[in-house]
């Protein structure tokens, strides 16, 4: 009894300070879920100085993801310099149904964004999983910039809701990513749509061919904003490499 009476405290004491180790986001009707304690989060429309100034210290990432349309938030590890891991949240208007065909288009629709932004995709998985109980799916793709030849990985999972689709897409360098693969899976694992699952939202009562049309309209002109502020933030980099001065070695000695 004295063993079980001295574990209790010390199992408590362990559970609570893995619940500290998490932060919440609260998004539009009642989208939530965790993210690790040292990440930081980006919300539109405005994002904080400080974590503005910390994301300047990374090349992979730049402020212009916060002008991406139907972008809720953008998380990002600041552990390294050099490269953020990131997690970018979007919800899109309508629903996307996981018929063969509709999968097809999504993949389809995801590719020609990744490879406008100039990046070869060099293996892809698709899966179905489900998130808060909800049959979803999910593209991992390995990708290789053309230029800078830097691999990356990408998982995208799309959870179609009544109300709308909820994207997000996880990324990591390839030789980092089961590192943080478990941070990813904590944000499926304690997301919870709400009310984004209650009712047909504003396409409800439109018929089902012109749903569609919309929801893959909206889903494609998404990923290819995702594509565009990834080619930017590509150009940017291009350009800070090319206006930083070169490095000059030591003055040889006057004889």
């Amino acid at each position: 009894m004295k063993c079980m009476s001295l574990a209790g405290p010390g199992l408590l004491l362990l559970l609570l300070a893995g619940a500290s180790l998490a932060k919440e986001y609260a998004g539009p009707d009642g989208l939530g879920f965790t993210y690790p304690d040292a990440w930081l989060l980006v919300a539109k429309p405005k994002a904080d100085p400080a974590i503005e100034q910390a994301m300047a210290r990374f090349s992979n990432i730049s402020r212009s993801i916060l002008e991406t349309p139907n972008l809720q938030a953008f998380i990002f590890n600041p552990a390294d310099d050099g490269y953020a891991e990131s997690i970018t949240l979007s919800v899109l208007p309508g629903r996307m149904r996981l018929d063969e065909k509709s999968v097809e288009q999504f993949v389809q629709a995801l590719n020609s964004s990744l490879t406008s932004s100039g990046a070869k995709i060099q293996r892809q998985e698709v899966t179905r999983i489900r998130v808060d109980g909800l049959e979803s799916l999910s593209v991992l793709s390995l990708l290789e910039q053309s230029q800078s030849h830097e691999e990356s990985t990408l998982w995208q999972v799309a959870i179609p809701a009544r109300k709308n689709l909820i994207s997000f897409s996880f990324i990591a360098r390839t030789d980092e990513f089961a590192k943080h693969r478990p941070a990813f899976q904590q944000v499926l694992d304690t997301c919870r749509v709400g009310g984004q699952n209650v009712g047909g939202g504003w396409l409800g009562g439109l018929p089902q061919p012109m749903r569609d049309s919309i929801t893959y309209g909206s889903i494609f002109l998404g990923l290819l904003l995702l594509a565009w502020s990834l080619r930017r933030m590509r150009r940017l980099r291009e350009v800070k490499s090319v206006r930083q001065p070169p490095t000059q070695g030591p003055e040889p000695e006057e004889p």
